[in-house]
């Protein structure tokens, strides 16, 4: 079986300053500090030149000194020498570049070695599925609280590990990345076992779960247990009954269900499966959430939205963006992008709008596709809006009233916008 170490590139994804590298088989030598060593420090042809040092194991690393071994002790001092600007003007043109500021070449491809990101992705998938020690790609390096790839592990099986995770996730390799939000390997968890927990549950299971919104005492959110009633894959919830009513859980925040084979106790609850590596750190994370999504959504409840019509049809706008897990079921709910001269007119309603957010839009019927131009677009695309598509109406209503009077105000507007004049905000 191969040596698990620690390999000296995957300690230089760190973007490390002022280190001391050392070699273990060297007992006393004056060192000097390097600045900047990481391997963004490195061009291509330096990771390819100095690849047997990156592969060098790790024996050490506290206070700034790090210690490595498995490679000769010249070639070593050539490296070091290098990161300290110690050799040939032309190798140290060759392979050291500023942090962050190296950018491949035209006909270059970008560097394949599996990210520290995607490492956390594979680590958290090997977790999930509890699969064994022995069988895993990652390794724990508790010194520095972090994840690295077993030495000379497949990358086939890698990829294909790293390809089911996001599968999971539902979402691609390129929307990981560009995701702040993944940078913490607890949202990666609690986001794969999402997608995972379909597999995991079924009718009439007896499950224990975070509430969503408070069932036995006002305002108070907690674990409860439920029998399941249906499942919902599309929407990731299942409906759950409970000994004060039926109640719609989202798969997130499901954490075991009732396994009679078990004389294990969790959550307040006796013999209970903890399902896809939920740990106590997640339960509590899941209770603030869900608590401070309910409160969220009560204010958002009580706050009045001035009518609008788009389109002749009558709906609720804000200037404020709105959160789409925070409304109540029963509506939807659009951006509207305004013109490129900033002058405040609406000229686009879309699913989400980035740039020239003009406000948010809920209505208790969906948009339907529009043609333009020849060609028939949807709210996911964005149908643009004229002076005369919209009015701004001197009404105010929250969200329950508008659903209860939607009728009325439909047959109400829509006969008058199409005759009446924009009114200004």
């Amino acid at each position: 079986m191969n040596e698990i170490y620690l390999k000296l590139k995957e300690l230089m994804k760190l973007d490390m300053k002022d280190i001391q590298l050392k070699h273990k088989g060297v007992k006393s030598e004056c060192v000097q500090t390097i600045p900047e060593f990481s391997l963004k420090c490195l061009s291509k042809y330096g990771k390819e030149m100095w690849k047997d040092m990156l592969d060098a194991k790790v024996e050490s690393f506290d206070n700034g000194k790090l210690q490595i071994s498995g490679i000769g002790e010249e070639r070593f001092r050539e490296f070091r020498n290098m990161f300290l600007g110690k050799c040939t003007p032309e190798l140290y043109e060759k392979c050291i570049v500023k942090p962050g500021a190296y950018i491949a070449g035209e006909n270059e491809k970008p560097d394949k070695d599996i990210k520290t990101d995607a490492v956390d992705l594979i680590a958290t998938y090997e977790e999930i599925m509890d699969i064994p020690d022995k069988e895993r790609m990652t390794a724990y390096f508790g010194d520095y609280g972090m994840h690295y790839m077993i030495n000379d592990f497949d990358m086939d099986k890698a990829r294909n590990i790293m390809n089911k995770a996001l599968k999971s996730m539902g979402i691609s390799l390129e929307q990981f990345n560009a995701s702040k939000e993944f940078g913490i390997r607890q949202n990666i968890r609690l986001r794969m076992r999402e997608g995972m927990m379909a597999e995991k549950i079924k009718v009439d299971d007896t499950i224990v779960f975070v509430t969503p919104e408070p069932l036995s005492a006002p305002d108070e959110i907690e674990t409860f247990s439920g029998i399941i009633n249906s499942i919902d894959t599309d929407a990731k919830t299942c409906n759950v009954k409970t000994m004060f009513e039926n109640t719609e859980v989202p798969f997130r925040y499901i954490l075991a269900k009732y396994n009679e084979q078990l004389e294990v106790s969790r959550f307040g609850y006796d013999h209970v499966e903890t399902l896809l590596g939920i740990n106590q750190n997640d339960v509590q994370t899941l209770l603030n959430e869900a608590k401070d999504k309910y409160e969220r959504m009560e204010a958002l409840l009580k706050k009045k939205f001035q009518l609008v019509t788009i389109f002749y049809k009558p709906v609720l706008f804000t200037s404020d963006r709105i959160k789409r897990a925070d409304l109540p079921k029963g509506v939807c709910c659009y951006d509207i992008r305004h013109d490129d001269e900033c002058k405040g007119d609406m000229a686009q309603i879309k699913d989400y709008v980035m740039v020239n957010h003009w406000g948010t839009v809920i209505s208790k019927e969906p948009f339907e596709p529009r043609e333009e131009c020849g060609h028939l677009y949807t709210t996911a695309d964005g149908l643009t809006i004229e002076d005369d598509d919209y009015n701004y109406l001197s009404e105010d209503y929250t969200i329950d009233e508008y659903k209860e009077k939607y009728t009325e105000l439909a047959a109400q507007y829509a006969e008058q916008d199409s005759d009446g004049m924009k009114m200004e905000m």
